[in-house]
């Protein structure tokens, strides 16, 4: 199946290590009404985004619920005092046009990006 949605990485462990927990590091712009935005922030504060910062602007995640989050980049969280790992962070570049994908909230809490399978097999 063309269209056939492929979980490609999963951003948390269910597990949620507080070695690896990233409380105010993010800030939610959009609550999109869900009734679970505290799922949303639960999952956030366990898990690490350090790889989908940017240096020097602030990365937008866009949910399949409509919930916005801004994640905030290393050069604001090194302003806040916040450790973040700036070696796994990437400069912004307005030419690259970003892969789609779609976020979700898993059931079991975890924050999940999707993307989907369009190539073609032969059968």
């Amino acid at each position: 199946m063309n269209s056939l949605k492929l979980f490609f990485l999963l951003i948390t462990l269910s597990c949620g290590s507080l070695a690896f927990s990233q409380p105010n590091t993010y800030v939610i712009i959009d609550e999109a009404n869900v009734a679970n935005i505290e799922d949303y922030k639960k999952a956030f504060d366990n898990a690490n985004f350090d790889a989908y910062r940017y240096i020097e602007k602030n990365r937008t995640i866009v949910f399949d619920t409509g919930v916005i989050v801004e994640l905030l980049s290393v050069k604001a969280l090194k302003n806040k005092g916040i450790a973040v790992n700036e070696n796994r962070a990437h400069a912004y570049d307005p030419n690259k046009k970003p892969v789609p994908c779609v976020w979700k909230l898993s059931s079991n809490g975890t924050i999940v990006q999707t993307f989907e399978n369009t190539s073609k097999s032969k059968k």
